[in-house]
C-alpha cells in the first residue's frame, strides 16, 4: 500500500474493505516469541496477537494519513515522490475496491492476547497507528531497498546468489 501511494497507482482493497486482520508491530512479535521461548511451557501452543482488530479499509486510512502528515511535514518529499497524491497537498485516501480473490474468508478472531498476558506476562507496547507511521517513515527512508525489490533486481540477485541450493 505504501509503495503504491508514494507511485501515485490505485490502492487496492479487496471487495468492501471490511476484512478484519490482527495487526501486530514486529517488535511486539518478537517480545511475544522471546517469551514464549524463555517462560513458556515446552509443548504448549502460544497463539500471538496485537489485539488490533481493524478492517482493511482502516488499515489503508492509518497509513495514508501517515502518509499525509509526513509530505507536509518535509516538502521534499514531494519532489521524490511526485506521483504520490500527497505531494499535491492531496489526500492518499483513495482505495481502489476489487473483488475478492478465490477463497478469501473472514476468519473468526480470538483473544490471543490473554494467554500469553496471563501466564508469560507479555503485552503489547506499540501503538497501531504509531507503529504504522514508524512503517511509513521506514519506506521513505530505505527508497533505495524496496525500488530494487520492486525493480526485480532483489529477484536477480537470490537468483543468482541461491540458484546453487534448488534442488532437481
Amino acid at each position: 500500500m505504501i509503495i503504491h501511494a508514494l507511485e501515485g497507482k490505485p490502492l487496492p482493497v479487496y471487495g468492501d474493505g471490511s476484512n478484519v486482520r490482527d495487526w501486530l508491530h514486529v517488535s511486539d512479535h518478537c517480545d511475544a516469541l522471546m517469551s514464549v521461548i524463555e517462560l513458556g511451557r515446552v509443548g504448549e501452543t502460544y497463539n500471538i496477537g496485537g489485539g488490533n482488530e481493524r478492517n482493511n479499509r482502516d488499515v489503508v486510512g492509518v497509513i495514508c494519513d501517515a502518509l499525509d502528515r509526513a509530505f507536509a511535514a518535509d516538502p521534499k518529499l514531494a519532489s521524490r515522490f511526485p506521483r504520490c497524491p500527497a505531494a499535491t497537498r492531496r489526500s492518499c485516501r483513495s482505495p481502489h475496491h476489487v473483488r475478492h480473490r478465490p477463497s478469501r474468508s473472514r476468519p473468526p478472531l480470538c483473544d490471543r492476547r490473554h494467554k500469553l498476558a496471563s501466564e508469560l506476562g507479555c503485552r503489547c507496547n506499540v501503538d497501531f497507528a504509531a507503529g504504522l507511521g514508524e512503517t511509513v517513515q521506514w519506506y521513505l527512508d530505505h527508497e533505495e531497498w524496496w525500488r530494487d525489490v520492486t525493480s526485480g533486481a532483489y529477484k536477480a540477485w537470490i537468483d543468482k546468489n541461491y540458484a546453487y541450493r534448488i534442488a532437481v
